[in-house]
């Protein structure tokens, strides 16, 4: 999995573990696995592409998640 640049890749692993997160999470909400309509799926996807190819925000994210390592590495 590779983007254009660091902060891009950063940012759709982030998507990608967020959405597993939410899905691990809400499994013992549910009796049975629930298929979400088409019409939502493309919605999420649309979503999460938009949200990984905006740069500035990736960038955004990615430096804040930076500096949050160092201060928890102090």
């Amino acid at each position: 999995m590779c983007e254009r640049d660091i902060p891009s890749t950063f940012m759709l692993l982030w998507v990608v573990r967020r959405a597993a997160e939410i899905q691990c999470a809400s499994g013992p909400l549910l009796d049975a696995d629930t298929v979400l309509d088409t019409a939502v799926r493309e919605r999420c996807r649309g979503a999460a592409i938009d949200f990984g190819t905006n740069a500035s925000f990736a960038r955004l994210l990615f430096n804040a998640t930076i500096r949050r390592m160092r201060h928890a590495g102090r």
